[in-house]
């Protein structure tokens, strides 16, 4: 799928892709291994093997995962990162299903 067609299903969705990513003046580099230790909330990470994003490595976000002492569940998603956007569609519906079942489990409601 070209870029100009993501584009069209995120115009659609309504979804707004904003992130504030804070990197605080330290000594050492920012690194994954070195924050996932210290995790303290319960953690869902649903990866895709086969993500079309450029700094998504299923290897990095396994070997975090291993890292986080945490309650944690992991769950591998087929077709890529942009499978999930289609709605209404079986990718989406499967992600929201894992993902609302891991909310009801852990958030003390």
């Amino acid at each position: 799928m070209l870029a100009i067609e993501y584009a069209r299903v995120f115009a659609r969705s309504g979804w707004v892709d904003e992130v504030t990513r804070v990197t605080p003046p330290t000594p050492i580099a920012y690194s994954p291994y070195l924050c996932t230790p210290f995790a303290q909330a319960k953690t869902l990470f649903m990866v895709a093997p086969d993500d079309e994003m450029v700094h998504a490595n299923y290897d990095v976000a396994r070997q975090a995962y291993d890292l986080i002492p945490t309650q944690k569940r992991w769950y591998d998603i087929r077709d890529g990162h942009f499978g999930l956007l289609y709605h209404p569609g079986e990718r989406f519906e499967e992600a929201a299903r894992v993902q609302s079942a891991f909310l009801r489990a852990n958030l003390d409601a």
